[in-house]
């Protein structure tokens, strides 16, 4: 398993602890820590040829939890069997996907809005749902968040 992250003492506990036998077998590639407010802990799916690191992120199977958490909290997120994950549990949803990644290209929610002739209080209802499933407060977190991601790549 990997461990992203540059704090060393969350790398230390997180190493020791996929040495206890309960986590030894886990079902998870990747411990992710941005550096915010929660670790991902995710089940890395096939890469698509036209994916980014972005789309990724984004569509992997994946368990947020408190960075804050327990030892046994960790231990028990990490003891998820892939199949007991609950169904695209922190996976967007395309429509999702699609508004953020306009979103990042710059494009304003009013002019999304047009391109998929949608009202601006859909965009926004996508984007916040987005946010929730990803438990980021908003898009400052996110794009903390997606640069900690591609500079770990």
């Amino acid at each position: 398993m990997k461990i992203l992250s540059t704090d060393s003492y969350l790398i230390m506990g997180l190493t020791e602890l996929l040495e206890h036998k309960d986590v030894r077998e886990t079902c998870f590639d990747i411990v992710f820590d941005a550096g915010l407010k929660y670790l991902y802990i995710l089940k890395m799916i096939p890469f698509s040829h036209d994916w980014d690191l972005v789309h990724y992120f984004l569509m992997s199977d994946k368990i947020v939890i408190k960075r804050n958490s327990t030892s046994a909290e960790l231990r028990k997120a990490l003891a998820t069997e892939h199949q007991r994950l609950p169904k695209r549990k922190g996976r967007l949803t395309n429509t999702e996907l699609k508004i953020i990644k306009m979103l990042l290209r710059g494009l304003p929610p009013c002019r999304i809005a047009k391109v998929c002739a949608v009202s601006e209080k859909t965009i926004s209802a996508h984007k916040i749902n987005a946010f929730k499933k990803l438990e980021l407060s908003g898009m400052a977190d996110f794009l903390r968040t997606l640069d900690a991601w591609v500079k770990f790549h």
